[in-house]
């Protein structure tokens, strides 16, 4: 009688998280409050209730190999760049964050190029357009309409991107940097051009920025150095600001 029923295991908790992974925001918030957040366990994602003991789970399809980068926009929606098991395109999920069932509401593929993998994402401040970065050594950023799937913008940065982020005034305006390279953007008429360069060096290793609210840009090197950057220029040096 065993032997002809049918057995359907599923997720109750996890403990630990995949968000050791050289990956960005891999831990989040769901929700204004701070009550819920996310982050990658094995192949899939949780959602927790950190006042309480419920959880849920984001399921990935099956279609999926693996994901290599996520992010989540101010409206809790979380993007999340994956692998595919049977395409080299890489894919885009968005999923909404705001209802228990967490559902993925759209999924896109890049195919205009030979790129495999989008190793960073970032939303608009409005949520109204993502940001994708596909794998070194030569990296294109490509700026999507992701509630249409439609690309609207790219351009070749031709050396690696280790971080992307919209300024959080006007998300027209975009920066981008790495080892050797930061540079701002500019998003005008379905076109993505470079603009002009900052005051400082580019022969050095950008390791992180962000934005502040009265669009400053704050910059941080190997070496431990902050550059804090105002309509291109350093308002501000802290050197060795980790000793």
């Amino acid at each position: 009688f065993l032997s002809n029923m049918s057995l359907k295991l599923d997720y109750l908790k996890a403990l630990g998280s995949a968000g050791s992974l050289e990956i960005r925001e891999s831990v989040g918030f769901c929700d204004e409050a701070g009550r819920h957040i996310y982050h990658p366990v094995g192949r899939n994602f949780l959602v927790e209730d950190l006042e309480g003991d419920q959880v849920s789970f984001i399921k990935q399809d099956r279609a999926v190999a693996h994901y290599v980068a996520m992010t989540v926009s101010q409206t809790y929606l979380l993007a999340v760049s994956e692998k595919l098991k049977s395409s080299n395109h890489p894919q885009i999920s968005i999923y909404d964050l705001k209802t228990y069932a967490h559902k993925r509401v759209k999924h896109f593929q890049y195919k205009d190029s030979k790129a495999t993998e989008f190793v960073h994402l970032t939303f608009a401040q409005d949520g109204s357009f993502l940001a994708s970065v596909t794998e070194p050594p030569n990296s294109t950023v490509v700026i999507w309409d992701w509630n249409h799937g439609k690309k609207i913008a790219e351009n070749a940065v031709g050396t690696s991107v280790d971080k992307i982020s919209f300024s959080l005034n006007d998300n027209t305006t975009l920066c981008t940097s790495g080892a050797n390279h930061l540079k701002l953007w500019k998003l005008k008429e379905m076109t993505l051009k470079p603009l002009q360069h900052f005051d400082i060096s580019q022969n050095q290793v950008f390791t992180d920025h962000c934005w502040t609210d009265d669009d400053k840009l704050l910059v941080t090197t190997e070496l431990g150095e902050i550059f804090i950057i105002q309509n291109f220029m350093t308002r501000q040096y802290i050197d060795k600001a980790f000793e």
